[in-house]
């Protein structure tokens, strides 16, 4: 008990020191479950974020994410209310996607009520909107989203933020259409950022174009108003359309007043004449150009997947508002650049003026003192011209006129070759910009020739004025000719009478036997010049050698009668010779016929200078950028978790999210711009933001569509698409190679830029749209072409032959087609082995290649090795490509070249026969005197297809157009409605020159001075220079003679 009571104290204390243990293992349990609650938390959060961003990366989610469906459901739209137009965002689209996703049937959704609408989406309680929302026209775009995921209020604070980082994606891919006009409820409505600049051809100060609705703009281009060169519309793709004017103006200035115009200038007519006497008309062409933005711009998109992903690992939506702040305030613009070149034809025609006067002089002796024969007719007539009786015959008067006859004809015109650049992209990362400086006109070619006209001379013409005889005027009974023919009677009869009659005359003097009507005996004087000294009697004897001993035979077949004497003995009696009857012709023709010919071009065009492009990466910049805001104090946090905590996760949350490599790159190197810190990218290759050009949209026609389906069918007849069939997957080649689409090698086509800029995913079975590839496609196909071009300039290959090398250079690239084999290169194993006129089969339509032939055996045949093993594959491609060359015939699909968009004559003959069967008229701007078209009726369209709904009008030039247009040989841009201009454009576009008749061939367009026509072959045409040869039958027989022709070249 003693010893119990003794260790009490010690029980005490044991007990005292268990408690104080007790309690530090509690604190100790309480620190612990404090952390592990950390640690869950924190798990929790990595586990949301990771979750919230990794929703983003498949397509399966993409397609219950509103986002996209935001971005897919935006179209232009224009406004009825004169604000112009903007964009719209398919709001009905929208809520029917949310219903899909909520297992509603198309059938059932289409008779819901908005009130149903609404409680299904939760709309009242989510947005808690005070009155409650009752319909669905209260609702933005940006709410009906809100309600459809409610990820969205995890990490914004209302609808409006949401969609700001929506449009932050939109704008900058869309032109500016609208005035910055604001809604019913005073929001401002969506619109695109992109600026499109006008520098006209006069240089000075650009001009902003407006947007106006297609309707509108195509009616200014219809009519030729030149409105239409203010605005810019769009197309059903989107494209923007501007337009752009040619003009050609013609004058002529002469100073001979009796001229055919039609002889000088078949285009114009005397409505063209002007108050001085001089011709003038000016014709105004208005044609389009599509500009597609959308290429030029996509790299300057901030993609609402980055903003997103930067939001979840940053958790600072303010951050990111103020970025797309950024995007808001950018600026791009388009400029336009108006270059001309103007081409003035002058053809100055000098000669004089010849006059011929033809008299015929008929005389009455009294009596002819039994004399037979007696000359009573005088002719004076040229050699060619047969006399109607007998009679003498002399050389008509013939005078030149001293005046100096001049008439020029000048033809300008101005050629309008718009050149688009983008010039301003003053964007989030970058300020990029290219300036042009103006340059006055230069000239670049000046040609003059003089000549003599074929012929130098030209026919005698009969003129009214001066022409006439004594029955209307009396006073032709006095002139010269008349006095000289009754002297030539007297002194005949004086000279042949008897002896015992010669002193009853009273007389030879013929000036006093030929009385006037007035009574005296004043002459007219109506000729005057030179007269020949020649004379012929009754075109057989020579009036200076007349006797006694002459035949005398009528020209019209009379008897004869020998003898100057007659043996009948008449009554002497005086004589007296009376002119009875006079008539005088005048003829004039031109001699010394000249034609001076000068061609004048000039250019005046807009000249680039080197491109400035200047980052966006400074942290002490004066204006906002990605650095400087993730830098402010109030954004650290986001900082931190952005660039220290969480930036594993970015990466792998922005690869989830389909954005490249470029954009994970730019970020990277951005967080070392606002730490210090090495992400693995301290320096960044800014130049992927400067501009690459636009697509070109003229790279159509037979020969480039047959090319591309010829290529397909070598490429893949059928690549791998997604399940709705709007995107292809990336596939490998069989030799280690990533291709998408019809073979376009995605690291190897030279523009694996684009793909990493668009934000697509690189890897085998990732999904890249449709119309993104095939743009891709088109540029490589493109650039091979010129490629190609290039470097067999000078062998005037034809177009299937050009295309059999541009499926070699598709294949195995430019250098890989063309370069040195066996020791030669093309043009020189071409050189060496190819004779076109013996070799070429497509004249004949034989599709058997002769795979014996050098240039195949030395040559075409080969590249056929992959990584050095001989390819079957590339082995029939290769003999395909040779048949293609040789023949014309592409053999995979089956089809001649011409079964494209059609042969030149393939093409006139179908449009000429359309215009035949639905009764096209003759018409040409200015008022042409044999033109068909009036009124409101008059006009022109600058496209065959837009003819057959708008004016069924066409002239010789805009057939021709129309024909080398729809056979692929010009743009639609380079339309030309005038004769001449459309020369200058084919000889600018390098068309052949023929200058020999005996090289003419089918499809050649025929030139004259104001006439273009197409040689059919066999001396046969297709024209379309009158209303008659517009609607007869084609082709018709040719009567022009030649002058030369242009051969289409492509």
């Amino acid at each position: 008990m003693e010893d119990l009571e003794k260790d009490i104290p010690n029980v005490k204390k044991k007990i005292k020191n268990v408690l104080k243990s007790v309690f530090k293992a509690k604190k100790l349990l309480i620190v612990i479950i404090i952390i592990l609650v950390l640690i869950f938390i924190s798990a929790m959060d990595y586990f949301k974020v990771i979750n919230d961003g990794e929703e983003w990366q498949t397509n399966d989610n993409d397609e219950k994410r509103g986002s996209t469906r935001y971005e897919s459901n935006v179209s232009p739209t224009v406004y009825d209310d004169g604000s112009g137009g903007g964009l719209k965002v398919d709001k009905n689209a929208l809520i029917k996607d949310a219903l899909i996703d909520r297992k509603f049937s198309e059938d059932k959704i289409s008779g819901m009520t908005d009130e149903e609408i609404i409680d299904v989406l939760k709309i009242n309680k989510k947005l808690k909107k005070k009155p409650k929302v009752t319909s669905l026209n209260e609702l933005t775009e940006a709410e009906i989203l809100w309600c459809m995921d409610d990820v969205y209020s995890d990490y914004l604070k209302k609808p409006e933020e949401l969609e700001k980082l929506l449009n932050a994606e939109i704008i900058t891919q869309y032109p500016k259409m609208g005035d910055g006009a604001t809604d019913a409820n005073g929001r401002k409505k969506l619109d695109g950022i992109i600026q499109f600049e006008r520098y006209p051809q006069e240089g000075g100060k650009s001009k902003t174009l407006k947007f106006i609705k297609a309707e509108t703009f195509n009616s200014y281009v219809s009519n030729g108003d030149d409105k239409a060169l203010d605005y810019f519309t769009l197309d059903e793709e989107q494209n923007a359309v501007i337009a752009y004017k040619n003009t050609t103006t013609e004058t002529l200035e002469s100073n001979d007043s009796k001229m055919v115009l039609s002889d000088y200038a078949p285009d114009l007519s005397e409505s063209d004449k002007g108050s001085d006497g001089n011709y003038e008309k000016t014709t105004v062409s208005i044609g389009t150009e599509k500009i597609n933005y959308k290429n030029a711009t996509q790299k300057y998109v901030m993609p609402f997947k980055y903003l997103w992903s930067l939001l979840v690992i940053g958790r600072d939506r303010n951050f990111v508002l103020e970025l797309a702040d950024l995007v808001e305030n950018s600026k791009i613009t388009i400029s336009i650049y108006d270059n001309v070149t103007t081409t003035t034809d002058t053809d100055v025609f000098t000669y004089k003026k010849q006059n011929r006067t033809d008299t015929r002089v008929d005389v009455t002796p009294s009596t002819t003192y039994g004399v037979n024969n007696v000359p009573t007719n005088g002719y004076w007539w040229p050699d060619n011209r047969e006399t109607p009786t007998i009679g003498i015959k002399k050389d008509p008067d013939v005078e030149t006129e001293d005046t100096d006859y001049k008439i020029t004809h000048t033809v300008v015109n101005k050629i309008n070759r718009v050149e688009f650049a983008l010039t301003k992209a003053d964007v989030w990362i970058v300020d990029y910009s290219q300036e042009y400086t103006y340059q006055e006109a230069q000239v670049t070619s000046n040609e003059s020739n003089t000549k003599d006209m074929d012929p130098k001379e030209t026919e005698y013409e009969p003129q009214e004025e001066g022409s006439g005889n004594s029955k209307d005027n009396a006073l032709l009974l006095n002139c010269d000719h008349a006095k000289e023919m009754i002297k030539i009677t007297t002194d005949y009869i004086e000279k042949h009478k008897p002896t015992s009659s010669r002193a009853q005359t009273m007389g030879t003097d013929s000036n006093s036997r030929v009385p006037s009507a007035s009574g005296n005996t004043k002459k007219p004087n109506f000729s005057s010049g030179s007269k020949s000294t020649n004379s012929v009697f009754g075109g057989v004897l020579s009036g200076e050698n007349i006797n006694d001993n002459v035949t005398l035979t009528p020209n019209n077949g009379g008897s004869s009668t020998s003898g100057g004497t007659s043996s009948t003995t008449e009554t002497e009696q005086p004589l007296q010779v009376t002119a009875t009857y006079v008539s005088v012709e005048r003829f004039q023709r031109k001699i010394e016929r000249k034609e001076s010919t000068t061609n004048t071009v000039s250019e005046q065009k807009y000249v680039s200078k080197t491109p400035v492009s200047n980052p966006k990466d400074d942290k002490d910049a004066d204006k906002d950028n990605f650095v400087k805001i993730l830098r402010k104090g109030k954004h650290r946090e986001a900082k931190d978790y952005l660039t220290d905590d969480a930036t594993s996760w970015l990466w792998k949350i922005m690869r989830g999210n389909g954005l490249g490599d470029d954009f994970i790159d730019l970020t990277k190197y951005l967080f070392y711009k606002v730490t210090g810190k090495n992400y693995g990218v301290t320096e960044f290759e800014f130049s992927i933001f400067d501009s690459n050009g636009f697509v070109d949209f003229d790279s159509s026609g037979s020969a480039s569509d047959l090319l591309i389906e010829y290529i397909h069918s070598w490429e893949g007849a059928n690549p791998p698409t997604s399940a709705d069939g709007t995107k292809y997957k990336i596939e490998d080649d069989g030799y280690g190679n990533l291709v998408v689409g019809y073979g376009v090698d995605i690291y190897n086509c030279g523009h694996t830029e684009l793909f990493k800029q668009a934000g697509y995913t690189l890897a085998l079975g990732a999904e890249i749209d449709k119309d993104f590839v095939d743009s891709i496609e088109k540029m490589e196909v493109e650039e091979k072409g010129n490629g190609i071009r290039n470097a067999v300039a000078g062998l005037n290959l034809t177009e299937y032959q050009i295309n059999a090398l541009i499926s070699r250079a598709y294949n195995a690239g430019t250098s890989g087609a063309v370069s040195k084999r066996n020791g030669k290169n093309f043009v020189e194993a071409y050189n060496s082995f190819w004779d076109q006129s013996r070799d070429d089969k497509f004249s004949k339509k034989d599709s058997n290649a002769d795979f014996g032939h050098q240039l195949y055996t030395t040559y075409m045949y080969l590249p056929n090795t992959v990584k050095g093993a001989f390819s079957r594959g590339l082995e029939r491609r290769r003999k395909s490509e040779w048949t293609l060359f040789q023949t014309g015939y592409y053999d995979t699909i089956n089809k001649w070249h011409s079964e494209g968009g059609g042969t030149v004559i393939e093409v006139a003959q179908k449009i000429h026969s359309y215009m035949e069967q639905n009764k096209y008229t003759y018409c040409v701007y200015g008022g042409n005197s044999y033109e068909e078209c009036s009124g409101g009726g008059h006009g022109l369209n600058s496209t065959f297809e837009a003819s057959k709904t708008g004016y069924h009008h066409t002239c010789c030039a805009t057939y021709v157009s129309w024909v080398l247009q729809e056979a692929g040989y010009l743009s639609d841009s380079e339309h030309n409605d005038s004769a001449s201009g459309l020369q200058q454009i084919m000889k600018s576009k390098g068309f052949q020159m023929i200058t020999n008749e005996a090289d003419l061939q089918a499809g050649d367009v025929l030139c004259y001075s104001s006439h273009v026509e197409i040689y059919a072959g066999d001396n046969k045409i297709y024209n379309a220079g009158s209303g008659n040869a517009i609607r007869n039958a084609s082709p018709a027989k040719r009567t022009r003679a030649f002058n030369y022709a242009l051969r289409p070249v492509k």
